[in-house]
């Protein structure tokens, strides 16, 4: 664990610094200058540690981006492609995250750490939307991958119903938040449940099809 630790800040160090200097001046030009009470002092410390998080989600993509990169020699093209086209879709996601993290908000409540235009409902939900597409993209592509690799009709059909599933859900949550209204949420959360259940139930049916194969081979 001290091994990985210490790799981690060695190969990160330029971003933690500059993360560290981006969060001071963040704190400095838009939190309140005058003194807080211990509630506030709470609500800093949970904002600081988001970034931290976020800080330590971009280092680990790019030590994934690395690992890649690394080993793209030893790999088939289209395995390749596949990778990038995951990086692609999480570096996406996790940058959406990362902006969300240093200027959270709730959107239908008109609630936000900062009076910023960085916070306003169009600048989040649109950052939130693409950020989401592309999280389901990702288990989208590796559903058909893996679906298609085993010869699963319901996990490859399943794949292709994923990201129109949350595509609508966006659509539900931007309803949400242009009128205010929490039935849009409530549809959209009961679609992203209806998503995880069809990703749960198409793992099933790949293990019961691809264990049988594994101990038919050896």
């Amino acid at each position: 664990m001290y091994r990985i630790t210490r790799t981690f800040l060695a190969d990160n160090f330029v971003l933690i610094t500059l993360a560290i200097a981006g969060f001071l001046a963040v704190a400095k030009f838009l939190l309140p200058p005058e003194s807080v009470d211990s509630t506030s002092r709470s609500v800093v410390a949970w904002w600081a540690a988001l970034c931290a998080v976020s800080v330590v989600n971009l280092g680990l993509w790019r030590l994934s981006a690395t690992a890649v990169e690394r080993r793209r020699a030893s790999v088939e093209p289209a395995v390749y492609r596949f990778q990038r086209w995951q990086l692609l879709l999480s570096a996406v996601y996790v940058l959406g995250c990362g902006f969300r993290s240093i200027v959270p908000r709730a959107d239908v409540q008109r609630i936000g750490l900062f009076d910023s235009w960085l916070s306003s409902v169009m600048v989040g939900r649109s950052v939130a939307t693409v950020a989401e597409l592309c999280f389901m993209a990702q288990w989208a592509l590796l559903l058909h991958k893996i679906a298609t690799d085993a010869d699963c009709r319901f996990g490859v059909v399943v794949s292709w119903l994923l990201v129109p599933l949350i595509a609508v859900a966006e659509l539900c949550s931007w309803y949400a938040v242009l009128t205010t209204s929490y039935l849009g949420n409530a549809v959209e959360e009961s679609i992203w449940a209806f998503s995880a259940v069809l990703l749960t139930l198409s793992g099933l049916v790949l293990w019961s099809a691809v264990v049988p194969a594994i101990g038919l081979s050896s």
